[in-house]
C-alpha cells in the first residue's frame, strides 16, 4: 500500500501530526504498538507559545474540549519562606495575549484524543501494530503486523515518533546522543486532591527534597513531580489515592 506520509509512534507528536497532515489531504498511515495508552509523565503541561501552536494547527479546541484546562499563575515555596508569602508573589503565566497559560491534559487521555482525531480526518490509524522492519533510501517502506497480518507500506516520507527507542532512527543510522544523568524526577499522579487551586502550578524545596506540582483539571487530580539530586533513584510507594508514573533521569 501505497501512502503520502507514514509514521510510527501515535503518541502526541506522531499522532497531532497525522491530524494535521490528513486534514491537509495528505493519506497517512499511523502505526502504534500500544494497544492502550499507558500513563507516562511527559506532554501534560503545554507551554503557552505551544498553546498558540496548537490554535495554528486547529487543535486547540480538540483538546480544550476533551478536558484540557489552563494554568494561569505560579508560585515558588521555600522552607526559609512562610507559604502565605510566597502566595503573595505568584507569577502570571498569560505570557502571550490571547492565552491564558499554560494548558494542562493527562497524557493517556491527550494521546487517545489526538489519535481518534487523526482517524477522524482520515489517516489509517492501527494498533497495537508490531514493525518488523522499516527501510530508508530511495524506496522507503514499513513492514508491519496488525492484528496477525503482515503488510509492507511504502511512502516517500517516514516520520519516527516512537521516543528514544525509535527503530526508524536505527534504521536512519541517526545517532541518541544524552547528557549522563546527574538529578532524577519520580512523577504521581495523585487522586482526590482537595483544597487546591486548579489553575495554579507550584514549586518547592526543602531541604534535598524538591518539588513540582501541577494541577489535571477535572476529576484528573495532580501530578506531582519528586527531584533528587544525585545517581540515586528515588523511592517511592504505590498506595491508595496514588498512581506512580515511573523515575526518569535528568
Amino acid at each position: 500500500m501505497k501512502y503520502d506520509l507514514i509514521i510510527v509512534g501515535a503518541g502526541i507528536g506522531g499522532s497531532a501530526l497525522a491530524a494535521v497532515m490528513a486534514k491537509a489531504g495528505w493519506s497517512v498511515l499511523l502505526l502504534e504498538k500500544q494497544a492502550q495508552y499507558e500513563d507516562r509523565v511527559r506532554g501534560e503541561w503545554i507551554a503557552p507559545w505551544g498553546v498558540a501552536e496548537t490554535r495554528r494547527v486547529g487543535l486547540y479546541d480538540l483538546l480544550k474540549g476533551a478536558g484540557g484546562h489552563h494554568i494561569t499563575s505560579h508560585v515558588t515555596y521555600d522552607e526559609s519562606l512562610p507559604p502565605e508569602l510566597c502566595e503573595q508573589a505568584a507569577v502570571p503565566l498569560g505570557l502571550l495575549p490571547d492565552i491564558a497559560g499554560p494548558l494542562c491534559i493527562g497524557h493517556p487521555h491527550h494521546c487517545e484524543t489526538l489519535f481518534g482525531e487523526a482517524a477522524r480526518a482520515g489517516a489509517t490509524a492501527l494498533r497495537p501494530a508490531v514493525i518488523e522492519r522499516v527501510t530508508l533510501g530511495a524506496a522507503p517502506s514499513v513492514t508491519y503486523t496488525h492484528e496477525g497480518v503482515t503488510h509492507k507500506a511504502s511512502a516517500p516520507l517516514i516520520v519516527g515518533a516512537e521516543g528514544r527507542q525509535s527503530e526508524v532512527r536505527s534504521a536512519a543510522g541517526i545517532g541518541l546522543h544524552q547528557d549522563k544523568p546527574h538529578h532524577w524526577f519520580a512523577g504521581l499522579l495523585v487522586d482526590n486532591v482537595k483544597g487546591i487551586d486548579d489553575t495554579r502550578q507550584s514549586i518547592g524545596t526543602e531541604r534535598d527534597f524538591g518539588f513540582l506540582a501541577f494541577p489535571q483539571g477535572g476529576t484528573e487530580g495532580a501530578r506531582l513531580w519528586r527531584l533528587c539530586a544525585g545517581r540515586q533513584a528515588p523511592v517511592y510507594r504505590r498506595g491508595p489515592g496514588a498512581a506512580v508514573s515511573g523515575g526518569v533521569p535528568v
